[in-house]
């Protein structure tokens, strides 16, 4: 709630085109982020190139939406 909370908050002062795609990258690193910390998973290549894929995709169709 608290996460939602703030997201509402911040919405009110950065653009759309910014805080969306910022907001989905920061899901994704802290996600990997808990996962190694809590579980101890390693990242291998392949996962890194799809993570790197997926927030150059998110980048893209950001740039794309303006």
């Amino acid at each position: 709630m608290s996460a939602m909370g703030l997201l509402l908050l911040v919405t009110g002062m950065l653009p759309g085109l910014f805080l969306f795609p910022v907001r989905n990258t920061l899901n994704i690193l802290f996600i990997l982020a808990i996962s190694a910390a809590v579980h101890h998973e390693r990242i291998t290549k392949f996962e890194g190139l799809g993570v790197g894929c997926s927030i150059a995709g998110i980048a893209l169709l950001s740039y794309a939406m303006e």
